[in-house]
């Protein structure tokens, strides 16, 4: 007795687009991209945007962790990051290079 469903057969061109995994850090990134354009991100004196505070970790290296990854994903051309430690643990800081 076979276990294939063969009444669920597809086309390749039947099979839904692949699914692009989306984190909370992601998502913080467009919107302050978002913000960025629309001008709600102030101005430093040098003329750039000023850094904003995406999130923070228990840990000393979770902001660098975190920067890591998403560097590796390419966010680097796009957004300058900066990891701030403290005895708290350490806090993740980005603005859009636009």
């Amino acid at each position: 007795m076979s276990n294939l469903n063969i009444e669920d057969a597809l086309d390749e061109d039947q099979f839904p687009a692949p699914n692009t995994r989306r984190s909370k850090w992601t998502d913080m990134l467009d919107e302050l991209w978002e913000a960025s354009i629309n001008g709600d991100i102030p101005i430093s004196d040098d003329g750039r945007r000023k850094f904003i505070k995406l999130g923070e970790f228990k840990n000393a290296n979770g902001a660098r962790t975190q920067i890591r990854a998403l560097l590796n994903k390419g966010y680097g051309e796009d957004y300058e990051f900066k990891s701030v430690t403290s005895k708290d643990g350490s806090a993740l800081w980005a603005r859009a290079n636009i």
